[in-house]
């Protein structure tokens, strides 16, 4: 979890200067980012934006895979309070709310939906040697993509498309346990899965 402040006036060196930070983060396992980010040129309901400076933070976030999952105005009727991450099932009961003392941005309240510390991981990788490539094709072949994706901003079409390639990719390819032990068969050929 990290925080972030943008001052309204940033220049665009120190911009991109986080946006290199944002990029690092983003390769964390399941980042969430907060922070007053100071766009309001940025539609984000749209993934629309007014200036180039605006479009650059835009191309860092998507470029990034990470979405931004507060949908209500957090300053007038602007959304300038940022919650990023590229776990978006992680995240609920988002609320906006009164404002603490003299601020004139709104309190954001949330709940990560996993305990962290307790979460046991276990790392699945895909059986490439088991997999119907003719099925994932099928599947993704066959979505209407043109009235699919129509009306939707970059943002929405991407989550769309990936939704739609993760689950032909969860239907087409089987998943093993990856173990650090290498295990043999009767014979004493090594077994990958």
């Amino acid at each position: 979890m990290g925080v972030y402040y943008r001052p309204p006036d940033q220049a665009e060196p120190t911009d991109e200067a986080s946006f290199l930070q944002l990029q690092e983060a983003s390769h964390s396992h399941s980042p969430i980012l907060l922070g007053d980010y100071n766009n309001p040129d940025i539609c984000w309901k749209s993934s629309t934006e007014r200036c180039g400076q605006c479009r650059r933070c835009l191309e860092c976030i998507e470029d990034n895979f990470l979405n931004q999952v507060i949908d209500t105005a957090t300053r007038g009727n602007a959304i300038l309070d940022l919650m990023l991450t590229n776990a978006s099932d992680l995240i609920g009961d988002i609320k906006t709310g009164d404002s603490l003392g003299c601020s004139d941005h709104a309190l954001v309240g949330f709940r990560v939906l996993r305990d962290m510390e307790k979460a046991r991981s276990i790392v699945r990788t895909i059986n490439i040697r088991k997999a119907n490539f003719r099925l994932f094709k099928e599947l993704v072949c066959r979505t209407p993509w043109e009235n699919a994706l129509r009306d939707n901003g970059a943002e929405q079409s991407r989550q769309i498309f990936m939704d739609t390639f993760h689950r032909a990719q969860q239907l087409s390819v089987p998943m093993c346990k990856k173990s650090g032990k290498q295990r043999r068969d009767r014979h004493g050929r090594v077994k990958t899965c």
